[in-house]
C-alpha cells in the first residue's frame, strides 16, 4: 500500500476516486467530451468516464 501524497489532485465521483492526471483512452475522451456537451462538470465526466466507459 503507498504513502498519501496531499500534492496530488483527488477526486472523487460515483464512488471512485482518482488522484493525479487521467491518460484517458480515445473512447473515454469522447465520452468526456460527451458528457460535458451535456452539462456534467469536466472534472466529474473525467472520473466517471475513466471509471465506466
Amino acid at each position: 500500500m503507498g504513502r498519501i501524497d496531499n500534492k496530488l489532485d483527488c477526486r472523487t465521483y460515483s464512488g471512485v476516486t482518482v488522484c493525479g492526471t487521467l491518460k484517458l483512452s480515445r473512447a473515454e475522451q469522447q465520452c468526456l467530451r460527451d458528457s460535458t456537451a451535456r452539462g456534467l462538470l469536466f472534472r466529474r465526466a473525467e472520473v466517471e468516464c475513466y471509471a465506466f466507459a
